[in-house]
């Protein structure tokens, strides 16, 4: 129900156009890091991993733009993902959306770690 209702509330405000929280801007990847001569990235590739929620659930909430997307292809650059992953938001459907958040070396849901 929790995430419902994050969801709904981030969609309402994308839809009446409010401005997006503070949170909502790209920022260094943080958790399931690897520092490589000084640049921060994934340790797992975000993409081998699936999100628990939809695609566009996960987007809805923690979307970075095309442009970012660009950036954290190059190798050199430093790996960003959307703020909101490390809100109190983040923290409790972060997990869920583990591809949009890189947080691809955590466990799934429900899952626990060898």
């Amino acid at each position: 129900m929790l995430v419902y209702l994050v969801l709904m509330t981030s969609c309402m405000m994308v839809v009446i156009g409010r401005p997006r929280p503070k949170e909502d801007v790209p920022v260094v990847i943080r958790n399931c890091t690897v520092v490589i001569n000084g640049v921060t990235r994934p340790s797992v590739a975000p993409s081998s991993c699936k999100n628990y929620f939809s695609d566009s659930d996960c987007a809805s909430v923690f979307a970075i733009s095309a442009d970012i997307q660009r950036e954290n292809a190059i190798e050199t650059n430093d790996y960003k993902v959307n703020g909101m992953c490390y809100s109190p938001v983040g923290d409790v459907i972060g997990i869920r959306c583990r591809s949009m958040c890189g947080l691809c070396c955590e466990p799934p849901p429900g899952k626990k770690s060898i």
